[in-house]
């Protein structure tokens, strides 16, 4: 897949007036994001230039901030934006438990 950063984060509220919001506040910033779509997603690219492409996207009440290449391909973007799976992931091994065993997590955060 290559690499990508992914923050996600949950819209408890009105969708439509997170737009709204997000809307007010990128006309204050003065910026004027670019809109694309892949796979059926639509989403902001908020930085047009550069070697990495900050992206936004709403997906199913959930807010998407991602960092991509620039030339990122629709492959990619599709992984990031959720319309289809990478072929692996962490979860698919034991990494995430022997993290939590090495640190001492627990469900609950860290174990004291």
């Amino acid at each position: 897949m290559g690499w990508a950063s992914c923050l996600f984060c949950a819209l408890s509220y009105d969708e439509d007036a997170f737009r709204e919001t997000l809307q007010r506040i990128l006309t204050k910033a003065d910026l004027n994001p670019s809109t694309a779509t892949t796979n059926g997603t639509d989403y902001w690219v908020l930085t047009p230039e550069g070697p990495v492409n900050a992206i936004l996207a709403i997906i199913d009440q959930q807010l998407l901030l991602s960092l991509v290449p620039q030339d990122a391909s629709d492959e990619l973007l599709a992984q990031v934006l959720g319309s289809t799976p990478p072929d692996s992931n962490i979860g698919d091994t034991s990494a995430l438990a022997e993290l939590e065993q090495r640190h001492g997590f627990t469900l609950r955060g860290r174990a004291n």
